[in-house]
């Protein structure tokens, strides 16, 4: 390629950078932002959904632990309704634990399917229902602070 070849090269690609580069830019920028928005919208899905899956488990152990520590209270007999209801409060509170899509990592750190199955267990077997309502406020607790730390 001759001088002057080679400066009728570069006057050309300079004058296609000119009217491009601003395009090619532009279209970079674009690309960055919007990554950076589906990424935050992906970010603040997720802490949407952790959110609600840790107001639906309190809201359920707290509910069932009422139920449960109630059926254990000193009471001759109880009726068919009240068993119901209480096999019921059981089962509900192991599947609203075993059922958490967003935050299974953080209640298996807690281990809080072990505990709360050893506190009921323990109320089944001759315990009494203040130390189970003590025992399940704690794992509530627990259960809170870990949410509240994902949030800060």
């Amino acid at each position: 390629m001759s001088e002057a070849d080679w400066k009728t090269f570069v006057d050309l690609a300079g004058k296609i950078w000119t009217a491009l580069g601003p395009l090619v830019y532009s279209s970079i920028g674009v690309f960055i932002g919007s990554w950076l928005t589906k990424r935050h919208l992906k970010e603040s899905r997720l802490a949407d959904s952790k959110k609600e899956e840790y107001r639906e488990l309190l809201s359920t152990l707290i509910r069932t632990l009422k139920t449960i520590a109630n059926f254990h209270e000193p009471v001759s007999v109880h009726s068919g309704e009240e068993e119901r209801k209480y096999y019921e409060a059981k089962d509900e509170s192991i599947i609203a634990i075993d059922t958490r899509l967003f935050i299974g990592k953080e209640i298996e750190k807690m281990d809080l399917r072990k505990r709360w199955h050893a506190a009921v267990q323990e109320l089944e077997q001759g315990g009494h229902s203040l130390a189970f309502v003590r025992t399940a406020r704690n794992i509530t607790e627990d259960v809170k602070e870990t949410a509240e730390h994902l949030f800060d």
